[in-house]
């Protein structure tokens, strides 16, 4: 007498794979999620960023335009030759950059 399965025993053994499957696609589905969850966020941010600086740009422009700086002439270095001739301040014995530079009258 040959014993056929139990079909109590051959339906459990198919729900318990059909509940194995359903849990892997579960959790594929859920990684999926948590990835476009965390791509979402960065693109939220993003456009925060842009709301922000377009808030800037516009506030910038309606700003009226300061007055140019003002520019003070600076004193000659002693890297550069004098405006004058005559005048030797800059070539002194404690100023080595004077005594290298005898290109220069």
């Amino acid at each position: 007498m040959s014993r056929h399965p139990d079909p109590g025993t051959w339906l459990l053994e198919r729900i318990d794979a059909r509940e194995k499957a359903l849990t892997g696609q579960a959790e594929q589905m859920r990684a999926q999620i948590d990835e476009l969850a965390a791509r979402l966020r960065d693109l939220d941010q993003d456009i925060e960023h842009l709301k922000i600086t377009r808030k800037t740009l516009l506030a910038l422009a309606e700003e009226p335009d300061p007055a140019p700086p003002r520019r003070n002439r600076l004193p000659d270095s002693p890297t550069t030759p004098p405006t004058s001739r005559s005048s030797p301040s800059w070539r002194t014995p404690d100023n080595p950059c004077a005594l290298a530079t005898s290109a220069w009258p």
